[in-house]
């Protein structure tokens, strides 16, 4: 289940990342394609890890497991405060640019 939201915020970040670029906006572009990758690696790393405890439960697994469940966990958290504060710092960023071309 986990890995699932992973992959849904790695798709939600490709596309956001075409939209960008459609828009011509490469900077908003690139942080979501940074997203993407991160959120893809997660979802890798969750499904490796979901494979790992089927063949056996050593205590070298589940170190493994606690050891990404914590970055996990604290990026997820992050997730959940980028509505509120990083899509608010995107659009300010966005209006400074705009506001720049319209000045020069």
């Amino acid at each position: 289940m986990q890995a699932g939201f992973w992959a849904l915020g790695t798709a939600v970040g490709l596309l956001l990342s075409a939209a960008a670029l459609v828009h011509g906006r490469e900077p908003t572009s690139l942080l979501a394609l940074g997203w993407s990758a991160l959120t893809g690696g997660l979802t890798a790393a969750k499904l490796v890890l979901g494979l790992q405890i089927d063949r056996g439960r050593s205590k070298r697994t589940w170190r493994a497991i606690i050891a990404t469940e914590f970055p996990m966990t604290g990026f997820g958290v992050l997730w959940l405060a980028v509505p509120a504060y990083g899509f608010g710092m995107l659009g300010l960023s966005g209006a400074a640019y705009r506001w720049r071309l319209s000045c020069a």
